[in-house]
């Protein structure tokens, strides 16, 4: 990535630009993991998408300063019908619970990228974010702390990162199962890692 991977070198060695700058770039995704982890009285459960290709390019406009990358644009969406919960019964019940008739799609907005302090190597970084995660057509900004940029090349790298949801804070109601036996938690840990190919503009 001719412009964000410098960026990403000079932020980590504390060579800090002066001022703020911005860039056009062309971003293909090649490759997207998304997965989504419960649980409930009895047990636990994970839906997840492997190797989904959300859109083919994005063009998208980049802005950073000494210590940060905003970016525009930057929206994948994934298919809730698409989520494999291991068993057909779980994939209906995840596919009635995000109401996936009316809204058929998640949408992770990656917004901003900011790197941790004191930090040396360039090939891992580790990074908090700022994302908007749209479920259910209800749409939230998000912090994922503990975000991880893993540099492939100067053209290639894969953010990845975890974060805690609530299922209310998205207008959705945890369901009950079973005669109220089965309880599900209203929270729920959202997991995604998506590799970019970059080319600048």
């Amino acid at each position: 990535m001719r412009i964000l991977l410098p960026l990403f070198f000079l932020l980590a060695t504390h060579q800090l630009l002066s001022q703020v700058s911005s860039k056009k770039h062309e971003i293909t995704i090649s490759s997207s993991q998304f997965s989504i982890l419960g649980s409930t009285n009895v047990n636990q459960f994970e839906c997840e998408l492997i190797d989904y290709i959300p859109a083919d390019t994005f063009d998208i406009q980049s802005k950073w300063d000494t210590k940060s990358i905003h970016f525009d644009n930057l929206k994948l969406s994934y298919p809730v019908e698409a989520f494999d919960c291991g068993l057909e019964v779980m994939n209906h019940d995840m596919q009635v619970l995000l109401q996936s008739k009316k809204y058929p799609t998640l949408t992770l907005h990656i917004k901003q990228i900011n790197l941790n302090k004191n930090q040396v190597a360039i090939e891992t970084l580790y990074v908090n974010s700022l994302v908007d995660l749209t479920v259910g057509g209800v749409k939230r900004e998000v912090t994922v702390s503990d975000g991880v940029v893993t540099n492939h090349s100067e053209s290639s790298l894969t953010f990845s990162g975890v974060v805690n949801i609530n299922m209310t804070d998205f207008g959705l109601d945890p369901p009950v199962k079973f005669l109220g036996m089965v309880q599900v938690n209203e929270k729920l840990t959202v997991k995604f890692a998506v590799r970019m190919e970059v080319n600048t503009l």
